[in-house]
């Protein structure tokens, strides 16, 4: 049974559920970042930095991917009481989520770069971090990024093909719902949460937009940026990596993390045509892993926390090995339900504190784990030529985006491994590498060498 309509209504009009912290005492720089659009047309979007008051600069920085950070609340992170300072976009709308793999890709990726250059920042220790769809920004940027001391994603979206034919699926049932209905509810959000099966679906997938006929909108949107699944660039980290994940995740179902915990059998308002399961839904090779298939067995660690054991309302940090540079946590609160969101309503809450700034100890041959496949995603943003992070002509060549923006940030990325690692032979091998298979990367590659080695 669906639980009452205020309990919906607070799961989606508040940020964070439970008791407020206390906030760390803090100053927030503001910094304008102008960067290249799709368009071809420069826009200009806002970047906020918390500086914890008291610390000796230049400090470690997490940048919050995606969804950013609020000014108002921004100093009860609990990064900030370790001396970390916390980043991310001011103001961000929800018509952010249709440009992820575009503009929005582009903009925190400026972010990226006008960070590590920083005087307050120290450029080594950079940690990014993001939940749901600030976790599918996570790891695209580190993906595209050298150096980053460690990524955490939380209730990611790692795999577009999957999550797209799912949310296109709900819609459906969704649709199916408003249109049995006798009278239209318009725009009453009390009427339409109270109506369809899927109520918070309905606010984040669009249910709930002015039109609610083309029930294949949102699966649309995912092919366009099927190409921009980081399962598909799992070769491509560097740095070590810590993935959370809730097994009675309704929006992002566990099966693209790890197939290991999703449940046989969903709960009672999942109805029976609504599978949760990759291997229901017709995805193309690549597509049809989780992660954990993708990624080296040996380089993960994998732990499984039972709610029921420990109880619902817990608050503790995420367990981990430093040994091992993919650390995966699933917190098992039980099935999937319509009505939840990315957790069940009773289950436990994790920290990621602890991982934080045992990463940040690291050695530099901890996030300098450069792979052929990564180099050549380096070379193409070098040449102009990348998909993920393209080059427009601007007459201003200090906007981030521009062929001279993203020629800079590779080489500064690129002097760092040979300053830190000093693995001149191995990058000079890695390049010819990526010379032989990649003619088109040849002028790049060699330019590249002129200035690195």
């Amino acid at each position: 049974m669906k639980p009452e309509y205020a309990k919906i209504m607070m799961m989606i009009l508040t940020k964070k559920l439970g008791e407020r912290i206390d906030s760390t005492p803090h100053t927030l720089q503001k910094i304008e970042v102008c960067y290249m659009t799709k368009a071809g047309v420069p826009d200009t979007r806002t970047l906020g930095v918390a500086i914890p008051e008291g610390v000796t600069l230049p400090i470690p920085v997490a940048f919050v991917a995606h969804y950013g950070i609020d000014e108002s609340t921004v100093g009860e992170n609990e990064l900030l009481k370790h001396g970390i300072a916390v980043a991310g976009a001011l103001n961000v709308t929800s018509e952010e989520n249709a440009k992820m793999a575009d503009d929005d890709l582009y903009f925190n990726s400026a972010c990226v770069d006008v960070l590590r250059g920083m005087p307050e920042v120290d450029r080594s220790k950079l940690i990014i971090t993001g939940g749901s769809a600030g976790g599918f920004m996570t790891m695209m940027l580190t993906a595209i990024h050298l150096n980053i001391a460690a990524s955490i994603c939380n209730s990611g979206v790692l795999n577009f093909y999957f999550t797209g034919n799912y949310a296109s699926a709900i819609n459906k049932i969704n649709y199916e719902a408003l249109r049995m209905v006798s009278e239209e509810p318009g725009r009453d959000l009390q009427k339409l949460i109270e109506l369809v099966p899927f109520p918070l679906h309905g606010s984040v997938f669009s249910t709930f937009g002015d039109s609610h006929a083309n029930d294949d909108e949102y699966k649309d949107r995912m092919k366009v940026g099927s190409e921009f699944s980081p399962v598909y660039y799992y070769d491509c980290y560097s740095n070590p990596v810590l993935f959370t994940h809730y097994t009675a995740d309704s929006l992002v179902p566990i099966d693209q993390i790890t197939k290991k915990y999703t449940y046989e059998v969903n709960g009672n308002s999942i109805p029976r045509e609504l599978s949760t399961r990759m291997s229901d839904y017709d995805l193309p090779g690549g597509a049809d892993k989780a992660m954990d298939e993708l990624l080296p067995s040996d380089q993960i660690h994998m732990t499984c926390i039972k709610v029921k054991e420990i109880g619902a309302g817990t608050t503790l940090q995420a367990p981990f090995d430093p040994e091992k540079k993919y650390n995966f946590v699933i917190c098992d609160d039980g099935a999937v339900e319509a009505y939840y969101g990315h957790m069940a309503y009773e289950t436990c809450q994790l920290g990621i504190a602890e991982y934080a700034v045992r990463m940040l100890k690291n050695a530099p041959e901890a996030r300098y784990d450069l792979s052929r496949e990564k180099l050549l995603l380096m070379m193409e943003r070098y040449a102009g030529t990348s998909k993920l992070i393209p080059s427009f002509i601007n007459e201003d060549n200090n906007v981030y985006g521009t062929p001279e923006m993203n020629k800079r940030s590779v080489l500064s990325e690129l002097k760092d491994y040979v300053k830190d690692t000093g693995n001149i032979d191995a990058l000079r091998k890695l390049l010819g590498e990526v010379a032989e298979d990649h003619p088109e990367l040849q002028e790049a590659v060699e330019e590249c060498k002129t200035l690195l080695l």
